[in-house]
This record gives structure tokens, sequence and C-alpha cells, in this order.
């Protein structure tokens, strides 16, 4: 699955490796997110971006994962 979100307005993206399980779907993209945008890691508000995030993207099916904003 390949996860895209925005950090600053500027996009990224990878490929998910945890696929099954809900709980480390989030986890590793919190844990992608966190290790290249340091800055976005002291954001409160990180997990519950993600979580919402991935649970509004799994509805759709999709190979792919798009994420909004995750700095603010």
């Amino acid at each position: 699955m390949h996860v895209h979100y925005q950090v600053e307005g500027e996009a990224h993206s990878y490929t998910l490796q945890a696929e099954d399980d809900l709980r480390e779907i989030c986890r590793e993209i919190e844990a992608h997110v966190r290790a290249a945008h340091p800055a976005v890691g002291s954001n409160p508000g990180l997990s519950i971006r993600i979580a919402d995030g991935v649970l509004n993207g799994l509805a759709d099916n999709s190979e792919e994962l798009t994420l909004d904003e995750l700095a603010g």
C-alpha cells in the first residue's frame, strides 16, 4: 500500500509494510513521519490525524492511502 501525505504543504509518499493490522499501520506511518520530519514529531495531535486519515483511506478499499496535512 502506498501512503501519501503532506508536511507544510510539501507532498511525500512511501510504501507501507504493515497491511493487516490497523494498529500496526498507524504505528508504522507515525514512526515514518516522526523519523522523516522531526519538527512534526512534536505535534501532540499527530497520532489522531494519522488514525483518522487511515480509517478514512481504508474505507475506499484502495492501494493508495492519502492523508491530509500532518504538520498543523
